[in-house]
């Protein structure tokens, strides 16, 4: 038995047992794989989300935008972001998701910011894992303004985690493998 499995039976059926610790636990076992020298290896373990604070795995969602819209590691993103495994939030901007968002992050989603050369209003998001990939990164920096404010950042990434579940732990399998 390896520790992953004697970890797995420690944490299933109790108050651990939520799919970011099997996140966790998977990406640990994939990071295995690799064959990862060992800093390397305990690097990417010690970055999952799983073990990050709620503004370090908000600062991801950010990370990962910035990397996608960089023309040298653009491809390598888009690509990741058009797996399979990425399906679940396709159309994540469905009017039920929406109509449950908080306001915090419903003012952030129908915020339309104006520049002096344009007064139209930015479309909405289209509802692509790219688009989510934005909308939080948007989340992450603009929550607190507008009249928007939320409790804390820890509300706001409470508030991805519940209606984008499993996203950041995909996006950083998928970028970080």
């Amino acid at each position: 038995m390896d520790v992953g499995q004697l970890v797995r039976i420690d944490t299933s059926g109790g108050k651990r047992s939520w799919p970011e610790c099997q996140h966790f636990f998977d990406f640990v076992n994939h990071a295995k794989i690799e064959n990862f020298s060992c800093d390397v290896f305990v690097k990417k373990v010690l970055g999952h989300p799983f073990l990050l604070k709620a503004d370090q795995r908000m600062r991801l969602f950010d990370h990962y935008d910035t990397t996608r819209n960089c023309p040298t590691t653009a491809r390598r993103v888009n690509f990741a972001l058009a797996l399979s495994a990425f399906d679940n939030f396709k159309s994540w901007n469905s009017t039920s998701t929406v109509n449950n968002m908080d306001g915090f992050m419903l003012g952030v989603y129908n915020h339309s910011a104006s520049t002096k050369k344009q007064q139209k209003k930015k479309a909405n998001y289209s509802g692509t894992v790219s688009s989510l990939l934005r909308y939080l990164r948007n989340l992450n920096h603009h929550y607190h303004k507008h009249g928007l404010a939320a409790g804390s950042l820890e509300d706001v990434e409470r508030g991805a985690t519940t209606h984008f579940r499993g996203f950041l732990e995909l996006l950083y399998r998928h970028l970080e493998l």
